[in-house]
């Protein structure tokens, strides 16, 4: 196996796109610790575009014994190399050598330097074995970095999950800066639990300016919209968006919450804004899919509650469905 690497080597760097692009996947999939020790002890000697093509490699293959060459690649003079190094730095770097890539993030010079870095400590962020422990570490970091580089160890946060980094996040979305704010509510908004819920709603109703409040109440809104939460929390969302909304573009989202409660009371919840007319369509369009589902246990709230549907001029097809419900 290890004796056609050179051979796929040589393939991998030819001008010739597809040879070299199946050379590449090739060598990706070759089994062995053989192979890697080879492509560890070429990468030491190689120059030019194999040496490109052997960085761009042992970072797919995620071989950490190549960790020390790719250290030295990523002060490369030639971008493309400097580029390479760091993305394979992302998928091999363990945590003990974590803080070089921090430091990294905190001293980059140009954005397109601190994204390309930040991007790398995002990807090994999010493969750290202990997150509660990478978290910490990017958490004490913050102090010591300007905003740019705040953004980008919250995005780091944001890909490693779990208690340590959302109380991270949580403390940044207080922060004076605004775009400290935007980048915390950005990683709140994408949050994958309901833990997020409290801090966007705080946000919606205390963020530096209108913008972060509609986009942390928007995030609010997801985690009510999507996720699974006890019926009494979801309808105390709904009232609490209903009340930080700045616009009704939120509001009918709000609206939108009700239908996955539905009970005589989110049946009237609905029916209340149907007076609205920026919120009518939206208010009967929940208040008619929830009287669906009540129809066969609820017949007078879905009677009543129809006829409200009616009288408020609707059109079709909600103005259609609430008089087959009102005709059943």
């Amino acid at each position: 196996m290890r004796r056609c690497v050179p051979v796929l080597l040589a393939a991998a760097a030819e001008d010739d796109a597809l040879l070299a692009t199946t050379a590449a996947e090739t060598l990706e999939a070759l089994p062995g610790e053989s192979v890697d020790a080879e492509l560890v002890q070429r990468l030491s000697a190689a120059e030019g575009a194999l040496r490109l093509s052997l960085i761009q490699l042992v970072g797919r293959r995620t071989i950490r014994d190549a960790v020390p060459q790719l250290l030295s690649a990523a002060d490369d003079a030639d971008a493309e190399v400097r580029a390479a190094a760091y993305q394979a730095l992302g998928e091999t770097l363990d945590f003990a050598r974590l803080p070089w890539l921090i430091e990294r993030t905190i001293a980059a010079r140009t954005a397109e330097e601190r994204d390309m870095i930040g991007q790398a400590l995002q990807s090994a962020a999010g493969r750290m074995p202990d997150r509660d422990a990478c978290a910490e570490t990017l958490a004490q970091a913050m102090d010591q970095a300007e905003t740019p580089a705040k953004v980008k160890l919250l995005e780091a946060l944001g890909a490693i999950g779990g208690e340590r980094a959302l109380e991270a996040i949580v403390q940044a979305s207080t922060s004076p800066d605004a775009a400290v704010q935007g980048a915390a509510a950005q990683q709140l908004g994408d949050w994958m639990t309901p833990d997020a819920a409290p801090a966007l709603l705080q946000m919606a109703r205390d963020a530096a300016d209108d913008r972060l409040k509609i986009r942390a109440l928007r995030g609010y809104l997801r985690i009510a919209r999507q996720f699974v939460v006890p019926d009494a929390t979801r309808l105390e969302m709904h009232h609490a968006a209903m009340d930080a909304a700045l616009r009704d573009e939120e509001r009918r989202l709000a609206l939108d919450v009700l239908i996955r409660i539905p009970s005589a009371h989110t049946l009237a919840e609905a029916t209340k804004h149907l007076n609205n007319p920026a919120l009518r369509e939206a208010a009967a369009s929940a208040a008619v899919t929830i009287a669906e589902k009540l129809a066969p246990e609820q017949p007078q709230a879905v009677t009543r509650a129809m006829q409200q549907v009616l009288n408020a001029g609707v059109d079709d097809p909600l103005r259609a469905r609430a008089q087959e419900l009102l005709d059943n």
